[in-house]
């Protein structure tokens, strides 16, 4: 995750979209929990396991867009 610019500033900007869901739902959480026990002891579980759902969905695309972008710019240098 640190190699990649993209990756980084993606992960950062897309926790901040998570949670910006979580306020929208107003679901409150507990922490320091396993991830697929959290919804279930939210006070909102279905806003709370779409705000997961979003974050995570979010993050996978900017990575999967990252590894394309470094693959392309591997595959100019190596031409």
């Amino acid at each position: 995750m640190f190699s990649n610019r993209i990756v980084f500033g993606g992960a950062i900007l897309l926790a901040g979209l998570a949670g910006t869901f979580v306020g929208l739902f107003n679901a409150r959480g507990v922490g320091y929990v396993p991830t697929l026990v959290k919804p279930f002891l939210s006070n909102n579980i279905p806003g709370y396991i779409i705000s997961m759902l979003v974050g995570v969905t979010a993050a996978f695309f900017i990575t999967v867009i990252a590894n394309k972008i470094a693959q392309r710019k591997n595959n100019m240098e190596g031409a």
